[in-house]
């Protein structure tokens, strides 16, 4: 069936329409008018104008904007026709203003052939990533379609493919007039098949190559003579060449240029060799060092110890240091190149400890049996990063400069601990209120003066 589509009373169909469109424009898509775009920190705008695709006219009236893009990710700002979808009288539902978004990457978009069965095209105007702080790396992807430069780029594609065949022809003219010359009558050509020849042959700078033991028949003068093909002088009976050549060695083997003339043997002098570039089996004599080496010409140094070729040898240290490190409960560092044996000093995690000196003295204000007894109430700061919510006292231990050493005691309720020799001694973490005190008190049956020595241990447990 014939159809029309720009006859009278024939509908012109918006398929063929959107076929011709594309044709004249070579495949080319883009904006032809106006579209500028424009971003917010969360939101991206395309604005009015026109813009072509796959044939297809559209225009954005006014602006077109999509808001609220907050999700992260790596986004595309597209125009997609859709030919699946039905249009109506007021309603474009072939076409659409969307954003195409990928978690990781960005989307490859779908490209279909409309004109071969497809239904799907993907028309890319700007693309950008969306983090925490709003739209980034915002780029514009958008073509522009101008009939001049599309005129220009036509123009350019036919003086192209002209010249191309214009060279092309001239090419088989010239294989004919080859195919012509070879082919003309041998009054003036020389046919592969024979023919008798008249006049003189000058030839520059070429030669005659015979095969199947042909001959030369006819008068010569000079080195040769005769008319049955026998030849005298350097010609006939060669012990030579009549001119000395030169022969050289290059490639896996270099050697030094010698002049031959055919007259004896010649010996070349190998200079160089370079085996990795010899194939098959070679022998190669050499003397010295090379022939028979049993250790290095030149000792050299492997990670701080002299290595020469003639034994084993176990270095001193490693090429390149490392460092050890420990970490979690404990921590520390420490540098190791095999050199020799490295400590690792290390530092407890939430652990802290407070050692000191108070002076019992006669107190009849404290609490204790005896007024004479030597006593003392104080107060610590809490190390930094500790206080009363966050550790507790694991141990508790204390004694007097005439005493054997400190008695320690696991102290997990924080109450009062009667220790060895009557002493009396307690530790309350943030008592009377003050959560950024540590108080300690003390007493002695002593009835002078004493230096009492403390040490306290705390761990943090939150």
């Amino acid at each position: 069936m014939l159809k029309g589509h720009v006859f009278k009373f024939q509908t012109f169909a918006n398929e063929a329409f959107a076929h011709f469109i594309n044709t004249f424009l070579q495949g080319n898509m883009g904006v032809t008018k106006g579209c500028s775009l424009s971003k917010t920190n969360s939101s991206v705008t395309i604005g009015a104008g026109y813009f072509c695709v796959m044939g297809r006219l559209l225009e954005i009236v006014g602006n077109e904007t999509i808001s609220d893009i907050t999700n992260t990710g790596y986004y595309q700002l597209i125009c997609e026709i859709d030919l699946s979808q039905t249009n109506t009288t007021s309603e474009l539902n072939q076409a659409s203003i969307k954003l195409v978004r990928n978690a990781n990457a960005y989307s490859s978009l779908t490209k279909e052939d409309l004109f071969n069965g497809g239904s799907l095209y993907q028309y890319e105007f700007a693309r950008f990533k969306v983090t925490e702080q709003g739209i980034i790396d915002f780029t514009d992807r958008r073509t522009f379609l101008n009939l001049t430069s599309l005129y220009s780029q036509i123009n350019s594609n036919f003086n192209t493919l002209f010249n191309a065949k214009d060279q092309e022809a001239e090419a088989l003219l010239e294989e004919i007039r080859q195919e012509l010359a070879n082919v003309i009558d041998g009054s003036v050509y020389l046919l592969k098949e024979g023919g008798t020849m008249s006049g003189d042959i000058n030839m520059q700078g070429n030669k005659i190559i015979f095969s199947s033991n042909g001959g030369v028949e006819g008068n010569v003068t000079g080195n040769c003579s005769g008319s049955s093909g026998s030849c005298t002088g350097n010609a006939g009976t060669a012990t030579k060449l009549k001119n000395a050549r030169t022969i050289a060695i290059s490639g896996g083997a270099t050697g030094t240029a010698t002049s031959f003339d055919g007259s004896g043997n010649i010996s070349i002098p190998v200079t160089s060799l370079d085996a990795s570039k010899l194939s098959g089996t070679a022998s190669v004599a050499t003397t010295g060092n090379a022939g028979s080496a049993t250790k290095l010409k030149d000792a050299r140094t492997i990670n701080g110890t002299s290595f020469n070729g003639t034994a084993n040898i176990t270095t001193s240290k490693w090429g390149t240091a490392r460092t050890l490190a420990l970490s979690g409960a404990v921590s520390g560092s420490a540098s190791v190149d095999g050199s020799g044996n490295v400590t690792i000093n290390t530092s407890q995690a939430n652990i802290a400890v407070l050692t000191g000196t108070q002076t019992l003295t006669a107190n009849t204000n404290e609490n204790v049996q005896n007024n004479n007894a030597m006593a003392t109430n104080w107060k610590l700061n809490f190390p930094t990063g500790y206080n009363a919510n966050n550790c507790v006292c694991i141990a508790f231990g204390s004694k007097f400069y005439s005493d054997a050493g400190y008695s320690y005691e696991l102290d997990s309720a924080i109450s009062t601990q009667m220790l060895t020799g009557a002493t009396y001694k307690s530790i309350t973490l943030g008592a009377k209120g003050d959560t950024n005190k540590i108080s300690c008190y003390a007493w002695n049956w002593a009835t002078s003066a004493r230096d009492f020595m403390y040490k306290i241990v705390l761990m943090k447990i939150s």
